[in-house]
């Protein structure tokens, strides 16, 4: 005949599940409070933009630093903005400069010197040409850079099947004249305040 478990046992037993359901629950039930009273609001976000370990100088780019309007003594007085344009400046192409235009006018705007450099590793065809003539782009620099050593230095950055000169990024280079991070292209012309606004948040992060 079975013997009766005491009731101290019992009791013992079922403070025991309660405290391990309350062990569970907790961090669950405090995570939800957390976000509803809005407590993470000043919490460190994930960036947007990918970062490049480790950075890639402009010089393993074979970027000429001395051009018409761009000289490498300007890299040290500010952060920088870099679109490498890619041979044909479709859509995504006009997209990706106006965000970087757009992230560097609010950041000037907030005391914040960023400035805008266009590497050109091919002929500059008639569509940039003519994007170019925008007021808005009166205080981008340019310069050029051979597309075997874009293709060579950012080869473990973008997808198998695209190439860096190609592949229409834009990156963020710090004052010491490494890239850091990039940003893919943006497709869809809607999107490019949002991901302007993205890219302006993680510099500001980062200073």
């Amino acid at each position: 005949m079975a013997t009766k478990e005491p009731a101290s046992n019992l009791t013992k037993t079922r403070l025991t599940l309660l405290a391990l359901l309350v062990l569970f629950l907790a961090p669950i039930i405090l995570a939800r409070v957390a976000v509803n009273q809005g407590w993470l609001e000043g919490a460190a976000r994930p960036h947007s933009g990918h970062l490049i370990i480790p950075p890639v100088g402009l010089v393993e780019l074979n970027a000429k630093l001395e051009s018409a309007s761009f000289t490498a003594s300007e890299i040290p007085d500010s952060w920088w903005l870099v679109y490498i344009a890619p041979e044909d400046c479709a859509q995504a192409c006009h997209n990706s400069l106006y965000k970087m235009n757009l992230a560097a006018d609010a950041l000037n705007s907030e005391q914040t010197q960023v400035r805008q450099l266009l590497i050109e590793p091919h002929s500059r065809e008639e569509r940039l040409h003519r994007l170019l003539e925008d007021e808005a782009f009166r205080d981008l620099r340019v310069t050029t850079a051979t597309p075997q050593a874009v293709n060579h230095a950012l080869r473990d950055y973008v997808d198998d099947t695209e190439r860096a000169s190609e592949a229409g990024y834009l990156y963020l280079m710090n004052p010491r004249g490494n890239l850091l991070m990039y940003y893919p292209p943006t497709e869809v012309e809607s999107q490019v305040e949002q991901k302007a606004a993205e890219i302006r948040e993680d510099i500001q992060s980062l200073l």
